[in-house]
């Protein structure tokens, strides 16, 4: 839950295990208010790092009144990214408001 303007919270980070190689495949990212706000919003803005480097961005709305505004994502590659031992792959993000917001992201893919 984020409560400030801050750029970069992390939502989730993930080191590669030693000797192995990550093969991401997908992400699921949510971003929504934790109440229903009296106006349609711009949340922030998701992003992908591999090693520290942003690979991804995506930004979230609150598009009507009436809810909280809740939009899920999936973001699937063609081809799963390989992402070497030791490399740390996170998920941060960018507020566009003090609103209180709730931020979910997972990444999908697998180790070998």
């Amino acid at each position: 839950v984020t409560t400030a303007i801050t750029a970069g919270q992390t939502i989730v980070t993930y080191t590669v295990s030693a000797g192995k190689t990550f093969y991401l495949d997908y992400l699921d990212i949510q971003g929504r208010l934790t109440a229903t706000s009296a106006t349609a919003s711009i949340l922030g803005a998701v992003t992908l790092s591999i090693g520290g480097v942003p690979s991804h961005t995506s930004s979230f709305v609150n598009p009507t009144t009436s809810d909280a505004g809740s939009q899920a994502v999936r973001i699937s590659f063609s081809e799963p990214i390989p992402i070497s031992t030791g490399t740390v792959i996170s998920l941060t993000v960018t507020p566009n408001a003090v609103t209180s917001m709730t931020w979910i992201g997972n990444f999908g893919g697998f180790e070998r």
